[in-house]
């Protein structure tokens, strides 16, 4: 091979390398709504979390600029908007499976938790040190791979199966 066509070689392969990595990483995306945040992840790990409190409205109108989070190349009749109270950004577009579904389960999580503040205040604000230790713990673990089909399950423990999404376990 003359050194003009291995070159060419090299940077295609980088080339589609990358595009491979960036489409893994997109369909990888998954949204998991808990009692006090909404969790984007990625490859099973927390990139976005947004509290339930910093939630103004839910539709499913385009909006511009928005921080797209969406796990699928044409999104069109997935897209869910969330706009936010706080930040420079304002707007952020995600686009679960089932997008009224996933509406309806974060309507009643906030619900809740703007019940659950009503009543007891202590539990939904964080004491001193809260984040600090979580860190803390979150360092001491082990890591475990990824990818659900390399998990292993833990000896006397039997293996789990894939979860049903949170928001429809109804």
């Amino acid at each position: 091979m003359s050194g003009h066509l291995l070159e060419f070689a090299i940077i295609l392969g980088f080339a589609v390398a990358f595009v491979a990595l960036i489409l893994a990483l997109l369909v990888n995306i998954d949204y998991r709504i808990t009692p006090f945040h909404l969790e984007i992840l990625m490859l099973g790990l927390v990139v976005r979390r947004i509290p339930h409190d910093d939630i103004r409205s839910v539709g499913v109108r385009r909006v511009w600029p928005a921080e797209p989070w969406c796990n699928t190349l044409k999104p069109n009749n997935r897209r869910l908007v969330i706009e936010r109270r706080s930040g420079r950004i304002k707007h952020l577009v995600i686009s679960p499976t089932y997008r009224f579904v996933f509406r309806a389960a974060l309507a009643e999580a906030r619900q809740q938790y703007d019940l659950l503040r009503q009543l007891q205040p202590e539990l939904v604000a964080d004491p001193p040190g809260f984040w600090e230790q979580v860190a803390a713990q979150a360092w001491s673990r082990p890591l475990r791979p990824l990818i659900p089909a390399l998990r292993k399950p833990l000896p006397g423990k039997p293996a789990r199966e894939d979860p049903v999404p949170q928001y429809l376990s109804n």
